[in-house]
């Protein structure tokens, strides 16, 4: 069971609140290997840190190229985190998520059809790949 706690900005302590949750991560992950997904936003860009500050080297990363994203920003996303010493490595997924997209109108179905695509035929495709591979 999951525990919920408030944190007040006044009580934040990020130095200490980033030792934790790395502590927590690498904890949980032991020596064993972690695989995240990187989309370049806030959410998945914290966790990749945080990821890589607590497992370094068993963190595997990787960017889904959906096909959705501006030009060139898969290689912007990953070059950047290259800099801060994350290697990230791009997955091109791109047929799958048209293929997933064709014909859909209405904006909801897209969504759905984007987050099936991804978790169903993409990232948990690749996660059972690369632990076979471990």
């Amino acid at each position: 069971m999951v525990k919920i706690q408030e944190i007040r900005v006044v009580d934040l302590d990020t130095k200490s609140f980033i030792k934790e949750k790395a502590k927590e991560i690498s904890d949980m992950v032991g020596s064993e290997l972690a695989i995240n997904a990187l989309s370049g936003g806030v959410d998945s860009s914290a966790v990749t840190m945080l990821g890589h500050k607590a497992l370094g080297k068993r963190l595997k990363t990787y960017f889904i190229n959906n096909g959705l994203m501006r030009r060139d920003e898969p290689e912007q996303i990953v070059s950047m985190f290259k800099e801060l010493g994350v290697v990230v490595e791009i997955v091109d997924a791109q047929d799958k998520f048209f293929k997933a997209l064709a014909g859909i109108t209405d904006p909801e179905a897209k969504r759905e059809a984007i987050t099936q695509a991804f978790y169903k035929d993409v990232f948990a495709k690749l996660v059972r790949e690369r632990l076979q591979n471990y």
